[in-house]
């Protein structure tokens, strides 16, 4: 996984069927990136859990789900047909389960694959690109089944811890997690930044163009024999 390349897919909202190659390809969570085997939202427990995932992804600045890869292993199995849901929809039990509008996008692509196409659904969570904006987390505003178990509660922050949805104790746990993500991404940043060529390297050879005035054209007799007679072609 290269986190640079990661994190400009996010910035561009990328939901192409080859960035849905790339994610496939990393077989690996992070922060950003969240592997399903499934997605099924009709039962209550199921909306609490979702919510929670799409909160913790807007909170890291964005990111990527996947359906259709097998948990722990990171197979990418595919899913058996069509999910019913379409991106208001997802907002909506979203809001439902926490009473906070996310901008979410879905799209479901067909992969070949050596024993026959596979489903895959891609789901991302948009967020404020800046740095400012991350530290000001996106609170639970209502809470959702908040006796039960797995409900969630008015104030509660969720976040991604590697490739975990967590809820958060305080805001300086949140300083602490966003500080150590930001040091990853900037670091990823000039690594990328290394292996790429000088800001003004030639990387593809070009011939020298001939200074003004100048008067002889020595060897290559058949190419300027060639552009006379393009020349004299064009001008009759």
């Amino acid at each position: 996984m290269n986190l640079a390349i990661l994190q400009r897919m996010i910035r561009e909202g990328d939901l192409s069927i080859q960035a849905l190659r790339y994610l496939l390809d990393c077989k690996t969570e992070c922060e950003w990136l969240d592997y399903k085997e499934s997605l099924h939202l009709e039962r209550d427990s199921d909306i609490a859990g979702f919510a929670r995932d799409m909160l913790a992804l807007r909170n890291v600045g964005g990111g990527y789900q996947v359906i259709g890869v097998r948990d722990r292993t990171w197979e990418p199995v595919g899913i058996r047909e069509m999910l019913p849901y379409d991106s208001k929809l997802l907002r909506d039990k979203v809001i439902r389960g926490s009473g906070i509008t996310l901008a979410i996008d879905m799209v479901q692509h067909t992969l070949s694959h050596p024993d026959g196409d596979r489903l895959y659904a891609l789901l991302y969570v948009r967020s404020a690109v800046g740095r400012n904006r991350k530290r000001l987390p996106t609170l639970v505003k209502q809470g959702f089944r908040s006796r039960e178990p797995y409900g969630l509660r008015t104030g509660d922050i969720y976040f991604r811890r590697g490739d975990q949805t967590v809820r958060l104790s305080s805001q300086e746990e949140l300083e602490e997690l966003l500080d150590a993500m930001e040091a990853r991404a900037d670091q990823a940043e000039l690594e990328a930044a290394s292996r790429s060529e000088a800001a003004f390297a030639v990387s593809v050879g070009t011939y020298r163009l001939l200074e003004r005035g100048y008067e002889t054209y020595i060897g290559r007799e058949q190419l300027k024999n060639d552009l006379r007679a393009s020349a004299k072609s064009m001008l009759a």
